[in-house]
C-alpha cells in the first residue's frame, strides 16, 4: 500500500474460478470472484437458451452482504436483418428495450433504458 497525500492505493489479488458448458441449445457459465478480506466476494451464474427465433438469457449475481439479484432478457430474431431486445434487472429495477439492425458484417443498435433514480437513457451502438 502506498500513501500519496490524500490518495490511497492498494494492491490485492483477485481470483476468478469459473466454468462454461454448451449443450445445444443450452449454455451455462458461472464464476466465483474472490477479492480477499477487503473486497466483495461474488458469484455470477448465467444461463442461455437459444432457438432459431429467439434467445433467452438469465443471469444471477450473488454478492457478499447484498441480496441476490438477477436479470432476464430476450433477443427476438424478428427478421434476418432485425433483432429486438427486451430486458429487466432486479438490482436497480431497470427495464430496457432495443433494436439491432444487421447488414452483412455491420451492426447498428439502439437501446432505451428506464432507471428509478437516474431516469431514462438512450444508447446507440455501431459494430463491425
Amino acid at each position: 500500500m502506498n500513501d500519496l497525500g490524500n490518495m490511497e492505493t492498494k494492491f490485492y489479488l483477485r481470483s476468478v474460478l469459473g466454468f462454461y458448458k454448451y449443450i445445444q441449445p443450452f449454455w451455462f457459465s458461472g464464476s466465483i470472484l474472490y477479492e480477499g478480506n477487503e473486497g466483495r466476494n461474488a458469484g455470477i451464474f448465467a444461463f442461455r437458451y437459444s432457438t432459431k427465433n429467439y434467445d433467452i438469457f438469465l443471469d444471477a449475481l450473488l454478492e457478499e452482504n447484498y441480496p441476490l439479484s438477477y436479470s432476464i432478457s430476450t433477443l427476438i430474431k424478428a427478421h434476418k436483418n432485425i433483432n429486438i431486445i427486451l430486458g429487466y434487472n432486479t438490482s436497480n429495477m431497470v427495464f430496457s428495450a432495443g433494436i439491432i439492425v444487421l447488414s452483412q458484417k455491420l451492426r447498428v443498435g439502439y437501446q432505451f433504458k428506464t432507471h428509478p433514480f437516474l431516469g431514462n437513457s438512450n444508447s446507440l451502438g455501431i459494430g463491425y
